[in-house]
């Protein structure tokens, strides 16, 4: 057996495979072996048809599936020896190889087609893409923090309604003194009256009806109409007295509440304990460290944030400075044969068209990969997969034995289809890692860095959007490309 490399340019190559009957003739004895085991066949047992009767009846068949066995083992052996960066995957070379549905010759020849990536280097002048780095001050932490300790306010019963307090009691219709000849039959909607324990949020209560609530004590009656004291009256009827739609439209007179008692919530005591009930992955001393290192982790997502909303420009301005040349015919070839739907030129000339962008990105990213040595750690793909799953479930981790649900559920996810979603986890995690230094790498070569706090970053991004809207109406000009991701093609080789 011989593999032969032949270059016809920098971005397509052909290969050459010869086999002998002695390369492939183990794996056709091999495959004959295996069918009569597994074939069923009148007059003979199970497992049990000798493997001399299957030669002569499928001889012709397992030696086709023998011979196609070698060539994908041999070839894939091949390409990961030589270290071969190519892109899609081989096409054969019908006109050039030799026939299977023929008389076999002693020798056979398959050539191969191949598209390869092109060596190119990243530039090293500063890409003219403004960085930005996250300002938090004092003032937001400490917004950001109580909003995460509300869920622990504690609640308390005070003597006078002020604006935020809860204003809880008897709700029911008020009754008219001289009843329509309408209302001397019961209306069936007042059957869901009185509603008892009703909780009133005074913040719901529209700005010109607060007066009315304002200064309210345990034992008063207010008198008001559910559709005037709501901004958006439907919606927030329903959710107060949880009642359907039909019967909220007949809610139009005046209604009694009762009040039972008024009561506040007030911010629970910041301590250590409490802290830690919140965070339990932070791991601190003191209160103080304790919070300076939410603080650190609060500042790395609004970083998080505020870098990935310029992904997409970062890539559209690094692609154009690098000028890859691809095998273009190969590809669309290979598209064709990938789609296998009878596709015609112009739908795989659009395809290829949408999908350029992203290929060229996956082979930047995945030549850093290469350069930079960038591998994830199984501890790494573990929080990962934990992360993700947290989202989407309502186990309590503040336990012992909720965190041991939560690392079985992980393990069994990472598991799931033959290892599949770990494959996943980690093509995602190096990826991330791969583009993380690129963004470093020309964050070192850009002219400045601006520092500014979440609010101005959002500012920029508005001013900007008007800018793109001047562009699009044609009063500037300048390309903006998507670089939605498209799975058809990818660097087998990376």
């Amino acid at each position: 057996m011989n593999i032969a490399l032949e270059h016809k340019n920098p971005t397509e190559a052909l290969i050459k495979v010869t086999l002998n009957k002695s390369d492939y003739q183990p794996d056709v004895e091999k495959k004959i072996r295996e069918y009569s085991k597994k074939v069923q066949m009148k007059g003979f047992r199970p497992g049990k048809v000798p493997p001399s009767l299957i030669k002569k009846m499928y001889g012709r068949e397992m030696l086709i599936e023998g011979v196609q066995s070698k060539l994908q083992k041999e070839l894939s052996e091949f390409l990961k020896k030589e270290d071969i960066r190519f892109l899609g995957g081989p096409l054969p070379d019908y006109k050039a190889s030799s026939k299977l549905d023929e008389e076999l010759e002693d020798e056979l020849i398959f050539v191969y087609r191949l598209g390869l990536i092109p060596a190119f280097a990243l530039p090293e002048e500063d890409l003219g893409v403004e960085f930005f780095e996250i300002l938090v001050t004092e003032e937001k932490f400490e917004e950001y923090l109580a909003t995460q300790l509300q869920e622990y306010d504690i609640s308390t019963e005070v003597d006078q309604a002020e604006l935020g307090d809860f204003v809880e009691g008897v709700l029911h219709p008020q009754e008219s003194t001289e009843p329509s000849p309408e209302e001397i039959e019961t209306p069936v909607w007042k059957a869901n009256f009185p509603i008892n324990n009703l909780v009133l949020p005074l913040r719901q209560v529209s700005e010109a009806q607060q007066s009315l609530f304002l200064g309210a004590k345990a034992g008063d009656t207010l008198v008001f109409s559910l559709y005037d004291i709501f901004d958006e009256p439907e919606d927030q009827i329903r959710y107060l007295t949880g009642l359907d739609r039909e019967v909220i439209a007949q809610l139009k007179g005046n209604f009694v509440l009762e009040v039972q008692k008024i009561t506040r919530l007030l911010p629970a005591p910041k301590s250590l304990e409490l802290l830690q009930e919140i965070y339990p992955h932070v791991r601190a001393e003191t209160e103080e460290e304790f919070k300076q290192k939410i603080k650190e982790d609060f500042a790395k997502g609004q970083q998080q944030l505020i870098d990935s909303m310029r992904n997409d420009f970062f890539k559209e301005v690094l692609l154009k400075k690098i000028n890859l040349e691809l095998p273009h015919e190969f590809l669309k070839e290979w598209i064709a044969m990938s789609r296998q739907d009878n596709a015609s030129p112009e739908e795989i000339e659009q395809s290829y068209q949408e999908e350029q962008a992203e290929l060229v990105w996956t082979v930047i990213v995945n030549q850093i990969k290469r350069q930079q040595n960038i591998t994830v750690s199984e501890q790494e793909v573990f929080e990962e997969a934990y992360r993700f799953l947290l989202r989407y479930t309502e186990v309590d981790t503040r336990t012992e034995e909720g965190l041991r649900t939560m690392s079985g559920l992980t393990h069994n996810f990472l598991s799931m289809n033959e290892g599949k979603q770990h494959q996943l986890i980690v093509d995602r995690l190096t990826e991330n890692k791969a583009f993380s230094y690129l963004k470093e790498f020309y964050r070192e070569r850009a002219a400045s860095v601006r520092t500014v706090s979440l609010e101005e970053f959002f500012q920029i991004l508005r001013e900007e959007g008007e800018t793109e809207a001047r562009l699009e109406d044609g009063t500037e000009a300048k390309e903006w490309t998507s670089l939605d991701e498209h799975p058809e093609i990818n660097p087998d080789s990376e």
